[in-house]
């Protein structure tokens, strides 16, 4: 079964992203207090970045990075994604003035690491100091990808998919748990509920993931204790909501923003006007708000101002145009989580369904850099897939070897049946199992 999104939410979470960035854009990090004085009402010019009115951000640069990728590239391909974050780092590509501003270091040092041979999914730092909002401010376009093959129910392997897509540039636990929650929350609103039953359904499968996880999650999911109690949370007075860059206080900011306010407006507002990161918070608050109260609801004084308002819409209508036609097999095969998709091989190692999926996700691109040579001869291989060696790898040595696996068989043909039947791949596995087994429940 697949599920319809509603093309007005959709153009609304695109949008009303875009303008919340553009309005925080000319006061971030602009004091609350100043700005109690002299609030954002509207469109400026000018201020912290001197851009002309209507001029978006970071967060919305990569964004439409990620959303173009999801249109155009095959699900997994972390490479095209990484390499269209380069150009905007780069070249000032998917930018409103050609012009790349207001990069977090976070996200600076990860593009850096991919450019100098860094597989994607280990370019993301994993220090407790890397847990800005670099990956919750560009995750959006996966709410409404992921919906319409699982609706408002995310499985594991959806979940997974949504870490991978944070851990290009922000790979610390807390991080993911942020951007796992956003999209659990926001599928419920694209189902067409309210903001409160949204985040509090939303929350609620958040926690039934997090707390039957890793030990790591479990012992970060406190951290938005919070949220457990969103009319307790909706409550708290403005001065207990930080703005901040830090990812907690922004995703905390932007959940209060829409919980109290009542349409698109007003919740953006109140959002640049906490002062500080006022771009990063406005443009998820503003996403939320699109979501709830759709495109229609955006003033349309401010969609005159924003800066290439035909090509956000080209984007947004490309995408829109593949979220039809999703195939049962794949809803089936994305929804599985890892371990799942790795007991699926090992039960079927014939099933091309299962081997596939695995390469779309885990397989390490770079694979011959990390042996140091272009390629291992079938010797080699041998050499390291010997049941003593095997057992004391970690979960990137066992992409390593066996992406090379596949790999051999692609140049070599049959070479996947003579190793199985050696029991070679078999050992990678279950190493693999293995370790997720050390962690989980």
């Amino acid at each position: 079964m697949t599920y319809q999104a509603d093309p007005k939410r959709v153009k609304g979470l695109i949008f009303g992203h875009a303008v919340g960035d553009a309005l925080g854009v000319p006061v971030e990090f602009v004091g609350r207090g100043e700005l109690k004085s002299n609030p954002v009402t509207g469109m400026r010019g000018h201020g912290t970045y001197d851009m002309p009115a209507g001029a978006w951000s970071d967060d919305t640069s990569m964004t439409l990075c990620l959303l173009e990728a999801l249109t155009r590239d095959r699900r997994g391909d972390y490479r095209g994604l990484m390499e269209r974050f380069l150009r905007w780092k780069n070249e000032g590509a998917y930018t409103p003035t050609g012009v790349t501003f207001d990069m977090g270091g976070a996200t600076r040092r990860a593009i850096s690491r991919f450019e100098y041979g860094t597989d994607p999914l280990l370019c993301g730092g994993d220090r407790e100091t890397d847990n800005g909002n670099g990956a919750l401010m560009r995750i959006a376009p996966l709410v409404p990808y992921l919906f319409v093959r699982f609706g408002s129910h995310l499985p594991a392997g959806a979940m997974e998919f949504v870490h991978d897509i944070a851990a290009l540039t922000h790979r610390h636990p807390r991080s993911l748990i942020a951007c796992g929650i956003y999209v659990c929350i926001a599928v419920q609103l694209l189902r067409g509920r309210s903001p409160r039953k949204s985040v509090w359904l939303g929350y609620r499968h958040a926690r039934e993931y997090y707390q039957s996880a890793n030990e790591s999650f479990r012992k970060e999911w406190k951290i938005y204790d919070r949220l457990r109690d969103n009319d307790a949370f909706a409550a708290l007075p403005e001065r207990e909501i930080r703005s901040s860059g830090y990812v907690v206080d922004t995703l905390e900011a932007a959940l209060w923003c829409l919980l109290t306010t009542t349409d698109y407006e007003s919740c953006v507002k109140r959002a640049v006007n906490l002062g500080e990161d006022t771009d990063t918070v406005a443009a998820i608050a503003g996403s939320l708000a699109g979501l709830t109260y759709g495109f229609d609801a955006i003033p349309e004084d401010w969609l005159k101002v924003l800066l290439k308002r035909e090509e956000l819409m080209q984007a947004v209508e490309a995408f829109l145009g593949t979220l039809v036609d999703v195939s049962e097999e794949e809803v089936l095969l994305m929804g599985m989580g890892k371990e799942d998709l790795v007991r699926g091989i090992l039960s079927d190692p014939h099933s091309w369904g299962f081997i596939e999926e695995w390469q779309g996700r885990y397989g390490v691109t770079n694979y011959s850099d990390y042996w140091g040579k272009s390629s291992l001869s079938a010797d080699d291989l041998t050499e390291r897939l010997r049941e003593d060696r095997v057992s004391r790898y970690d979960e990137f040595q066992c992409q390593v070897l066996f992406t090379t696996l596949l790999r051999e068989d692609h140049w070599n043909n049959g070479a996947w049946e003579k190793r199985w039947e050696k029991g070679e791949p078999q050992r990678v596995l279950r190493r693999m199992l293995a370790i997720w087994g050390e962690y989980v429940k």
